[in-house]
């Protein structure tokens, strides 16, 4: 049985690659601090029609991010710096994590509401550029030929002052390697466009494929 999993996720995973447009590729470490986590993201992104070695990536960028659990909910504000195509953007983002178990699944349920930060004035807050985004997810551990793999399926969705802009349709699995170490790989489905506006007209989204790999560090 463990190798059928094993086979059929290394499969899925091949089969994402040969048709998927953008690839995604991340590094993460947390640590916890006085009950506080502290945690740091390094994120590239490239098409993969578009990918060349020797140049830098289309996309990148780095956040940083404290979250605290307050009641039942985890509380998080996150700063990201990304760099697209030689254009740089700064947001701030407000999180609020809630997460239940249920016949051994673990139910995930985050709201984010985040925005633009001007450049010249951090503290002049860009109007028209807020969106909220609200992802469900639900993860099971298993034991796989020794170690802890976690399987997870989801979708999120993105709202702004024009109503429902993007979905994202998502599936993927991750593995302890060792102590504080996991890698982690995965797919989405990416919508965009004027899904459903708000007076309820929609859309015909244009669809990508993403798929993603990262490493996670827990200190």
């Amino acid at each position: 049985m463990r190798k059928i999993v094993l086979t059929t996720l290394v499969a899925m995973f091949a089969s994402n690659i040969s048709f998927a447009d953008e690839i995604r590729v991340s590094a993460n470490g947390t640590v916890d601090f006085k009950g506080t986590t502290l945690s740091a993201q390094e994120e590239v992104r490239e098409g993969l029609d578009n990918i060349d070695v020797t140049k830098s990536p289309t996309y990148r960028h780095t956040e940083i991010s404290a979250s605290k659990s307050v009641g039942i909910v985890d509380v998080g504000l996150a700063l990201r710096n990304a760099n697209s195509a030689g254009a740089e953007a700064n947001r701030v983002a407000v999180t609020g994590t809630t997460s239940h178990a249920l016949l051994g699944v673990d139910l995930t349920n985050r709201v984010q509401v985040q925005n633009g930060i001007n450049d010249a004035n951090l503290l002049d807050v860009e109007l028209g550029t807020v969106v909220v985004r609200e992802m469900l997810t639900a993860s099971k551990a298993v034991a796989l030929l020794g170690k802890e793999l976690t399987l997870t399926v989801g979708d999120e969705i993105f709202l702004d002052e024009t109503g429902l802009t993007e979905n994202r349709v998502f599936a993927g699995a991750s593995i302890g390697v060792c102590e504080g170490v996991s890698l982690g790989a995965g797919y989405f489905l990416k919508s965009e466009g004027a899904l459903i506006d708000t007076s309820g007209n929609t859309g015909t989204p244009a669809n990508s494929h993403v798929v993603t790999a990262g490493v996670s560090l827990s200190f």
